[in-house]
């Protein structure tokens, strides 16, 4: 449903449009994910028992997970903002560059047979690679205005 109306926006050149898009689209998925997120984190040994007493351990990599997922949420659609409004190749090298690191923290932490290093490495590229493209799509909506 975003993506036409960004690209519709784009093509005529709406900034204005373009943010409202990105800043409507922040709120709802806020709105939706921080009460679901947070009942995750509450409830996370709970929901962790379900797949056996086991997983219970694995609390502190979960709620390290679901705060990738808040960043995730709270930066919004800003990778489809990018796409549409021509940022292809710099989303490209972004996840590219992501990739590589999380590719390479991925197997040092499956050596060290580390799950809390492994959460962390799956958060922290969540968060690197929304908050750069975030940085990015601002930076394109403010070039867009002048």
């Amino acid at each position: 449903v975003l993506a036409p109306k960004l690209a519709r926006a784009a093509k005529e050149n709406d900034v204005r449009k373009l943010a409202s898009l990105l800043r409507t689209s922040i709120a709802i998925l806020s709105i939706c994910c921080v009460p679901i997120l947070t009942l995750m984190w509450i409830n996370s040994a709970r929901m962790m028992g379900l797949f056996g007493p086991e997983y219970k351990h694995g609390v502190d990599a979960f709620r390290i997970v679901i705060i990738g997922q808040a960043v995730n949420a709270s930066t919004g659609p800003v990778a489809q903002l990018l796409i549409m409004t021509r940022q292809e190749k710099l989303v490209s090298q972004i996840v590219k560059g992501t990739a590589v690191a999380f590719i390479s923290l991925m197997l040092f932490f499956d050596a060290s047979r580390s799950v809390i290093g492994i959460a962390t490495t799956i958060s922290l590229c969540i968060i690197v690679q929304n908050l750069v493209m975030a940085y990015f799509a601002s930076r394109t909506i403010k070039k867009m205005l002048k």
